[in-house]
């Protein structure tokens, strides 16, 4: 399980680095509010299948270079996610590196993507960026694509959408310039300087590349974790001279193989920084050492890492664990139960314990032996504290996919003083894969 995370989070990672910039001119993020702004309230929307689909949600995600606008239809969670290389206005082709996909549902296996699965054609589409009112932080456009099915043996027709408009839909992160970024490391005393270096986090992971030079030789690490701290057999490292290079050096099955310190975690740049040191070997057992390993403010994304929402007020303030939230479904001796886990950057988080035998309605929580809900704050990883009261809802539950609310309260040992407020809990999570 460990190995196939990790795997993931290489793809999620090398998909994300995969964009190229486009053609269309740079605009002065100065200048970006120029010119009439379009007015109204969000919308998405898009014909296809002989219909308009006009979603009940719209948001923007902008950060490391990209800008991903969703529209969502509830509570099916039917979408279309549009993602440029860029962070300004103009017009971004398939070609460039523009994504484009729908979704039928939150739960569907299979989905629509701008690139047909089959052939070595370059993707279609295009997604023009009309305006960015960085007074408002919102985005407006236009866009329309073949979409095709990434299930290549049921053979099923394409879609074509067409008319595709967002307008004044609310983002967040910064447009224009990112912070200077630097990833570099001795291997074998000779050093490595990244062209290119670029992270993602969830899933409970950060993965953290730099490449150089044409052939894509890197040097990427997986970090079974996502927030600051030194890590030791939670990281893997791996190397290679070239992206098709068959000999790969890891340190995945070195024993004490190395150290990783995420020393920081800037939220509002999306942007990462720390040092590491590994020993990795190839399969003819010849090592390699990495030392004086720097990463700085290396941009990173959380985009498509996962669907998930897990999110709730601690002690006041608006915690999103989308991108750490970990779901499990163990098994108890009484019975199987639902573990969703979110933990933010400091090492706190909340978890939530919920038996799998229980269907839609609410549920008091308690920390007796036998309770069928449990919740509990997460000091650190050594320390959690459990929950005397507060309820949960199930709103929907099939298939291994779960939704909904919770509140809780963490008191004194003995029933004192509340010491943790946990409200407004939300969560839509995948349990059972």
């Amino acid at each position: 399980m460990k190995k196939l995370s990790f795997l993931s989070a290489f793809i999620l990672l090398f998909a994300a680095i995969g964009f190229t910039s486009c053609d269309s001119e740079p605009v002065d993020p100065l200048l970006i509010d120029n010119g009439p702004q379009p007015a109204g309230p969000a919308s998405f929307k898009v014909d296809f299948n002989g219909a308009t689909y006009a979603t009940d949600q719209a948001t923007a995600i902008v950060n490391a270079g990209l800008i991903s606008v969703t529209g969502i239809k509830m509570p099916s969670g039917e979408s279309v996610t549009l993602t440029v290389p860029g962070t300004t206005t103009g017009t971004y082709n398939g070609a460039d590196g523009a994504m484009l996909s729908y979704h039928s549902s939150l739960s569907a296996t299979y989905y629509y993507m701008n690139v047909n699965p089959s052939l070595e054609d370059d993707p279609n589409g295009s997604i023009t960026i009309t305006s960015i009112n960085t007074t408002n932080h919102t985005i407006s456009g236009t866009f329309n694509f073949v979409g095709y099915r990434n299930d290549v043996e049921e053979d099923a027709p394409s879609i074509t959408f067409t008319n595709g408009a967002f307008q004044n839909v609310p983002y967040t992160g910064n447009v224009g310039p990112q912070p200077e970024s630097l990833f570099k490391v001795k291997i074998d005393g000779a050093q490595f300087t990244a062209d290119d270096a670029q992270a993602t986090m969830g899933i409970g992971l950060i993965s953290i590349a730099g490449f150089r030079g044409a052939n894509g030789e890197y040097v990427a690490i997986i970090v079974n974790a996502t927030t600051e701290g030194t890590y030791t057999d939670q990281a893997v490292l791996s190397y290679a001279a070239s992206e098709d290079d068959e000999n790969v050096y890891s340190s995945l099955l070195i024993e004490n193989a190395g150290t990783i310190t995420i020393s920081d975690i800037d939220t509002v740049n999306h942007t990462i920084s720390g040092t590491f040191s590994f020993t990795a070997s190839n399969d003819a057992d010849d090592e390699k050492e990495f030392t004086e390993g720097v990463f700085t403010n290396i941009p990173y994304t959380t985009e498509n890492t996962t669907s998930d929402i897990f999110k709730a007020t601690v002690d006041g303030t608006a915690k999103d664990y989308a991108n750490s939230v970990i779901t499990s479904l163990v098994d108890g001796g009484s019975g199987a139960f639902i573990n969703i886990q979110g933990v933010d950057t400091n090492g706190s988080g909340i978890l939530l314990v919920i038996s799998d035998d229980l269907g839609a309605g609410t549920y008091p929580i308690s920390n007796e032996i036998g309770s069928d809900a449990k919740a509990f704050y997460i000091v650190d990883e050594d320390t959690d504290l459990s929950a005397l009261t507060g309820s949960v809802t199930i709103s929907a539950k099939q298939d291994g996919h779960i939704v909904g609310t919770f509140q809780y309260v963490i008191t004194e040992p003995g029933g004192g003083a509340p010491t943790h407020t946990i409200t407004n809990g939300q969560f839509d999570v995948e349990y059972d894969f």
